[in-house]
């Protein structure tokens, strides 16, 4: 299989795309039955994900407790991809956008380095489009929203000069791929970015108290589940031969925090804890927050005050094959 990919042309990969989304959006028998030819540029897990069709991942709790998006880590992302040196007019997609967190930052950035018809397209499939519409009516970039799946975007060949994705790629169907190629521009650029925590501080030291919390949240995902820092999520990308062979990456440190009890719901809305029982989550809650002031206690930190723990802020980057 992967030996096919490597010889198969971006071109070949290309139709074999196009054919095989007029079979899926027009019936699932059809989809079915283009599944061995999608095969030539995906993996064979794909058959699972045609009937997701949502292309998200899930959003279980508002992400209060989370590592903040960073302003330097998205100008960092758009000056390494080069979008913001992109000539307008252009259109920048952002996937899986949310509540509109990241978007935020991105039409501030993009806006701000320098004075270019650029606009911004978010596309959510959940039900957080409304929320994200009134977010995004105080952009910087005009901005407009659109209910679809990142595996089946209601635009045209070749219609956004970037695509744009926060936290959210490692969810989307391998069919994603294809879609995102689609709609980018040729040699247009893909940008990824992640928000991890970490159990080790920007100056080196070790956490042990998160080390544990991370194995924690580990523990409660579901075999199979799809998570960024399995690395899975790169084989889509790397075996179409629509993005090349090559993703490149950057790291900032960064931090996140707040009260106690708004790190606790932050840990507990991850969607591996957020899918359990009840009395499951009863369980792990008191875990996490025993952690969180061990943590705390490690960095010489008042449980009772505002925390502040370490994250990193991951920045990847590619470009569609002209």
């Amino acid at each position: 299989m992967r030996a096919l990919l490597a010889l198969a042309s971006p071109t070949a990969a290309r139709r074999v795309h196009s054919v095989a989304m007029k079979a899926y959006t027009a019936d699932d028998a059809a989809a079915r039955a283009c599944e061995h030819a999608l095969s030539l540029y995906q993996r064979s897990r794909l058959r699972a994900s045609f009937p997701r069709r949502a292309g998200t991942r899930p959003r279980a709790a508002d992400e209060v407790g989370r590592g903040a998006y960073s302003r330097a880590a998205t100008d960092e992302l758009m000056r390494r991809s080069e979008i913001s040196e992109l000539a307008g007019p252009a259109t920048i997609l952002e996937l899986g956008a949310g509540s509109g967190r990241f978007s935020e930052q991105l039409a501030a950035s993009v806006a701000a380095a320098g004075p270019r018809e650029c606009k911004l397209l978010a596309v959510e499939p959940a039900g957080s489009v409304e929320r994200l519409a009134r977010r995004a009516a105080s952009f910087k970039l005009p901005t407009t929203v659109v209910r679809a799946a990142a595996e089946a975007l209601p635009l045209g060949d070749q219609s956004v000069d970037a695509v744009v994705v926060a936290q959210a790629f490692h969810w989307f169907p391998e069919a994603a791929v294809g879609e995102i190629d689609r709609v980018l521009r040729r040699g247009g650029p893909l940008a990824l970015y992640w928000n991890i925590r970490s159990a080790t501080t920007a100056d080196g030291a070790f956490v042990s108290a998160l080390s544990q919390l991370e194995e924690l949240i580990t523990d409660t995902y579901h075999p199979g589940t799809p998570r960024q820092q399995s690395g899975e999520w790169r084989a889509p990308l790397l075996e179409s031969g629509l993005f090349g062979h090559h993703l490149q990456r950057a790291d900032v440190p960064a931090t996140w925090g707040g009260p106690l009890a708004d790190c606790v719901d932050g840990v507990m809305s991850v969607s591996g804890i957020a899918t359990r029982s009840e009395r499951d989550r009863k369980e792990i809650k008191a875990e996490v927050r025993r952690l969180l002031r061990a943590a705390a206690a490690e960095l010489g930190q008042d449980p009772n005050g505002e925390l502040c723990f370490p994250c990193v802020e991951e920045l990847w980057w590619t470009r569609s094959v002209p």
